[in-house]
């Protein structure tokens, strides 16, 4: 609470900021500005003390991002799985590997160069979505997609065999 009452923080240059945000109450928006001001002050309370806040421009309050911890949307993400398979296909002679979510195929010679190209095709699907995040989010059929992608996104790219369930050995 700033000494006038209200719930933003004291905007005196000359007063001790630190932290002065961090009292924000639930499902207060804070202002774009003062996260840019004391950005590593809300990264380690969001780190390390594991809040959340929304974070925004004060005069247009529906344009808003959420800041949390990534072990919290990596938990809130827990239920969505991947259905990821490999098989060979004898009337081709060729091994295909599969992601049904995004009906994505790799194929090729070997199961490791089917696994390859389906990893491949993924990171093209995924450099589209964050590429294109805007038109994922508008039509209801591809907003389906958002919470793979954003697995895909906190598992990590160099993860994304194991978080799409693929085994890389026999």
């Amino acid at each position: 609470m700033s000494s006038n009452g209200s719930a933003r923080p004291n905007r005196n240059r000359h007063s001790k900021r630190k932290g002065s945000n961090m009292n924000a109450a639930y499902g207060e928006i804070i202002g774009s500005s003062d996260l840019r001001r004391d950005l590593s002050d809300f990264l380690d309370q969001t780190i390390n003390k594991k809040r959340v806040f929304l974070v925004g421009r004060l005069h247009r309050q529906a344009d808003t991002a959420t800041l949390m911890p990534t072990e919290m949307l990596v938990g809130l993400l827990s239920d969505v799985k991947f259905d990821s398979s490999v098989d060979y296909d004898e009337d081709t002679g060729q091994y295909v590997a599969s992601i049904r979510e995004f009906n994505a195929d790799g194929v090729g010679a070997t199961r490791e160069d089917a696994i390859r190209m389906a990893l491949d095709n993924m990171e093209a699907l995924l450099d589209d979505f964050l590429s294109n995040t805007d038109r994922y989010l508008s039509f209801a059929k591809l907003r389906e997609y958002v919470p793979y992608y954003l697995k895909l996104i906190v598992g990590g790219r160099g993860r994304l065999a194991e978080t799409l369930g693929f085994r890389t050995e026999d």
